[in-house]
C-alpha cells in the first residue's frame, strides 16, 4: 500500500503541482520578477522534474515528460509542442548520459540543474524562432531572461533540496 500511494498519487502529485505554482508564483510577483531590464521566470516544473530524474532516475521519466509538457503547452503556450519539444528533449538526454554522472552531491546537483535549465530555455529559444515567435536577439535573451531565472530557480532549488531530497529518497524507498 505504501509502495502504491507514493508511486502513483505523492510522486505524480509532486510533478504536477509545480505546473499550477509556477503561475500562481507568476502571477503574485510579476512587479519583482519582471521589469525593462530583466525576466525572472519561476520555472518550478522543470527544476522540480529534473530533481525528481537526479534522485531517482528510470526510464519511464521520458513518459513523464512529454505527459508533463503537453499539460504545461495546453496550460501556458500559445502553440503545443512549444514546451513539450525541449522538456522532452533534454529529459532524454540527460536520461542517457546519467550513467556517465556522478552526481552525489548538492553542488553537483546544483550545476546539473543549472545546466538543464540553460539548455531548456535554449531550446525554447530555437522553438520561438521555429513558430516565428521570438523577435529578440540570441544575446538580449540570455542576459535578460535566460541568465535571471536560472540565478531565482537556482537560489530556489537550494532552498527547497532539503525538502526535494526527503520526498523522492521516500519515494526511492517505498518501491
Amino acid at each position: 500500500m505504501k509502495r502504491f500511494i507514493s508511486q502513483y498519487i505523492i510522486f505524480p502529485f509532486c510533478l504536477i503541482l509545480p505546473i499550477f505554482l509556477d503561475g500562481i508564483l507568476s502571477i503574485y510577483s510579476y512587479s519583482a520578477f519582471m521589469t525593462s531590464e530583466h525576466q525572472m521566470v519561476w520555472q518550478l516544473t522543470y527544476m522540480i522534474f529534473f530533481s525528481a530524474i537526479i534522485f531517482y532516475p528510470e526510464r519511464r521519466y521520458v513518459y513523464f515528460a512529454l505527459v508533463i509538457g503537453l499539460i504545461y503547452d495546453f496550460y501556458y503556450a500559445p502553440i503545443l509542442s512549444f514546451y513539450t519539444t525541449p522538456f522532452l528533449l533534454i529529459v532524454y538526454i540527460f536520461i542517457l548520459c546519467q550513467p556517465y554522472l556522478s552526481l552525489q552531491n548538492f553542488p553537483l546537483r546544483l550545476l546539473c540543474n543549472i545546466c538543464l535549465l540553460f539548455s531548456v530555455n535554449s531550446l525554447q529559444y530555437i522553438m520561438g524562432i521555429i513558430h516565428k515567435l521570438n523577435t529578440i536577439e540570441l544575446s538580449v535573451y540570455f542576459s535578460q531572461k535566460v541568465v535571471p531565472t536560472v540565478i531565482l530557480n537556482a537560489a530556489c532549488f537550494s532552498i527547497m533540496y532539503p525538502m526535494l531530497k526527503k520526498i523522492f529518497l521516500w519515494i526511492k524507498l517505498s518501491k
